[in-house]
């Protein structure tokens, strides 16, 4: 997607930009739905 940029500043931080033309307002309130899975769930269950 070439209007959304991500950015992993650090192990626990991700930085996500768009673009000035194309703004997302409701990007908090849609990356607030995202949670993260230990690995050895993921490994254990796949990523789907």
């Amino acid at each position: 997607m070439s209007t959304l940029g991500l950015k992993a500043v650090d192990d626990l931080t991700i930085k996500v930009t768009t673009l000035a033309s194309f703004p997302k307002p409701y990007l908090p309130s849609v990356t607030s739905l995202w949670y993260l899975a230990p690995r050895h769930v993921v490994d254990k269950l796949g990523d789907d």
